[in-house]
């Protein structure tokens, strides 16, 4: 058991003093002490400080390191001014262990300094990094710029058109792949450049040649250029489909030549027929001739729209494998080949046509005049030339409204009908009878107008005879006429007369009373045709259509049919002859009723420019084309509706063609088909031909 203790008192200071010598001047200068968990200073350099109190006073300053320690301890840093005014940087740290701190204070020109010696070195080091650094991006930047920049360059000459000037950019590298896919792509541009100019200047030969002799062999040269082929050939076939007109380029054309027909016929089906080794093929060839020097082949059908015409072919002396882009210029040019050939074929078949056309026009004894969609004049044949005394090369291009002076002839190629009909009467006395229809084009467009001029000055006199002559016989007969009709009808009066005899006295009364029709319709189209000197009237239309109508609706109601009538517009009143238009109209509705069995007649009336029109339809059997012709002439009559029981003269509607057209400048036409009924058609002009009045 301890028994007391041995106690002895040591001086801190003494103590602590090899501590407080390694904190002085530990950068270089400063001091440092140590002071106790109450801030009072225990150990110092300078014995007047020790047990003088001492605390941090971060409020004056900015607090640099405020951490802890690897060993636990924490520690802290701030700048201070001290007494004597100058700055300093004060470090203390805090032990957890035990209660004491170390502070070391030292002048700030002191860190200062010491940063400058660190920092220095490292400045140095640092720009001599950045210099080596900057010249090592100047050298690498510039290894790449300048093949960019030349990979630039070329582009902007590609886009500007110059393929001639190749990419010198090579290398292993990124840059270097790029700028061998840059030449590559050159190079393929501008052998798609070559080949579209030759097709452009094939195109243009083309186009401006009708030629074989002169159109094929840019083709074939261009072939050869493009392929390097050692020969080509173009073969067309003639009309007959048997002989051929063959066209080549290239040192083995003539081995070529024994091939023609097998490969046209090995291509007659075919988009195109490529052969890379003849020796390979023999199955393909089994019908081929001796193949001769050809080892590799292509052929490209030459066709139209309609039929095969020839065949385009390259051939080589050796084995060659052909890319996408030979077959495709190939059947570029095979195209081009087709269009010339076509048009070739088209322009001599239309110029045989013209040939034998100018002669039929100059040969026909029938005058032609021919107008455009602007009614000048287009072609004039001899034969009208001389009829109508014009110079064709003259008259072409100009209006024919206006060179012509007949209004006949005007009309004609005025009207937008299908087919006109009119007479035209020259200055010297002949009499022309002119057709005129429309020329159609595609789609039923209308280019223009044609007429047909023959002269019927000796039908027109002999027409007029014989208009004299049944005039005077028909003068003559009506008379005798009129006696057996009374002498027949006084029979019953002179002695009883059996049925039978009764029944023929009545058939000889019809029979009189028909050629007593028969006369005085003779007289009256000779009457008609003749004219008269009485004056026109204005003419009430409507009033007259009316009283038509009303007239027929009985003898349509004896048939079952009814008579419709339609009003458009109310008609104006018309320069005319009243009783001659009354006529020509009740014709009309009399053979509407006659030769239909059912349905309906219709007669409607409207207007159409600067004329009253005047339509009676029925729904009968109709006409045919080839009788519409002849519709109007005297005594001509239609068999085919006999069979309905009319029995007429065959001068109703000749009647109504004088009429219409003799006697009041108008027009009269039918239109009709078989099995679906009749419209006939009149157009009388509002307007005088006399006096040039509107009414």
């Amino acid at each position: 058991q301890p028994i007391g203790a041995l106690m002895g008192r040591v001086d801190l200071s003494v103590l602590l003093q090899p501590s407080v010598s390694s904190l002085q001047g530990t950068v270089g200068a400063g001091d440092g002490f140590i002071v106790d968990e109450e801030w009072t200073i225990i150990a110092h350099r300078r014995p007047d400080r020790l047990m003088q109190p001492w605390a941090p006073l971060k409020n004056q300053g900015e607090t640099i390191l405020d951490h802890r320690l690897p060993e636990g301890d924490m520690g802290y840093a701030y700048d201070a001014v001290s007494p004597s005014g100058s700055r300093q940087l004060i470090y203390y740290f805090v032990g957890l262990e035990h209660p004491w701190t170390v502070v070391i204070m030292v002048p700030f020109e002191t860190v200062l300094r010491l940063a400058t010696e660190v920092a220095v070195p490292l400045a140095g080091i640092l720009l001599f990094m950045t210099v080596l650094l900057a010249a090592g991006l100047a050298f690498l930047t510039r290894r790449l710029t300048r093949p960019m920049a030349s990979l630039a360059q070329s582009a902007v000459g590609i886009s500007r058109g110059d393929f001639n000037t190749p990419i010198a950019v090579n290398g292993e590298d990124e840059v270097g792949q790029l700028g061998n896919a840059f030449e590559q792509m050159r190079e393929s541009l501008q052998a798609r450049l070559s080949e579209l100019q030759l097709v452009l200047g094939v195109s243009r030969n083309v186009s401006s040649s009708l030629d074989l002799n002169s159109g094929l062999p840019p083709i074939l040269d261009g072939a050869l250029q493009v392929t390097g082929a050692d020969g080509v050939r173009v073969v067309i076939a003639q009309d007959d489909d048997r002989n051929t007109n063959a066209f080549s380029r290239g040192s083995l054309a003539a081995d070529m030549a024994p091939l023609d027909i097998p490969v046209a016929r090995l291509v007659l089906r075919e988009p195109h027929v490529r052969i890379e080794n003849t020796a390979r093929a023999r199955l393909v060839l089994e019908s081929f001739p001796n193949m001769g020097q050809v080892r590799a082949f292509a052929a490209f059908p030459i066709r139209s729209s309609l039929r095969f015409l020839g065949v385009l072919w390259i051939a080589y002396r050796r084995p060659h494998s052909f890319t996408d882009a030979e077959i495709n210029f190939l059947s570029t040019l095979a195209s081009q080949a087709s269009v010339f050939v076509e048009n070739v074929q088209l322009f001599d078949e239309t110029e045989r046509d013209r040939r034998r056309l100018a002669g039929i026009l100059t040969s026909t004894q029938d005058s032609i005049v021919v107008t455009d969609i602007e009614g000048n004049i287009a072609m004039l044949n001899p034969a009208a030339e001389n009829a109508l005394n014009l110079s064709a090369s003259v008259a072409k291009g100009q209006p024919a409204m206006t060179t012509f002076t007949d209004t006949g002839l005007t009309s004609l190629l005025s009207q937008h009908d299908a087919n006109q009909a009119s007479e035209i009467h020259l200055d010297d006395g002949r009499i022309l009878y002119g057709r005129s229809s429309s020329i159609l084009g595609e789609h039923d467009q209308e280019l223009g107008r044609v007429a047909v001029l023959r002269d019927i000055t000796d039908l027109k006199e002999l027409d007029e005879m014989k208009t004299d002559f049944v005039s005077t016989v028909s003068h003559d007969l009506r008379e005798p006429l009129m006696n057996m009709r009374g002498h027949v009808t006084m029979l019953p009066m002179v002695g009883e007369m059996n049925s039978k005899q009764s029944e023929y006295v009545e058939k000889i009364i019809a029979d009189i009373d028909k050629m007593n029709e028969l006369v005085s319709n003779l007289l009256d189209l000779a009457e008609i045709e003749s004219g008269d000197d009485s004056e026109l009237e204005m003419v009430d239309l409507e009033d007259t259509v009316d009283q038509v109508v009303e007239k027929y609706r009985s003898r349509a109601a004896g048939k079952g049919l009814e008579v419709d009538r339609i009003k458009a517009v109310p008609l104006p009143l018309v320069p005319g002859y009243p009783t001659l238009l009354r006529q020509a109209i009740s014709n009309l509705v009399d053979n509407a009723i006659q030769y239909t069995s059912a349905g309906q007649v219709s007669v409607k009336t409207h207007v159409e420019g600067n004329e009253a029109i005047i339509q009676v339809s029925d729904t009968g059997t109709g006409v045919s084309q080839a009788d519409q012709v002849r519709l109007f002439e005297k005594f001509f009559r239609v068999k085919k509706r006999d069979v309905l029981g009319g029995h007429g003269s065959g001068l109703g509607l000749a009647i109504v063609k004088s009429i219409i057209e003799r006697r009041h400048g108008g027009r009269v036409w039918v239109k009709s088909q078989l099995g679906a009924g009749s419209t006939f058609t009149i157009a009388l002009p509002i307007q005088s031909r006399t006096t040039g009045t509107n009414i």
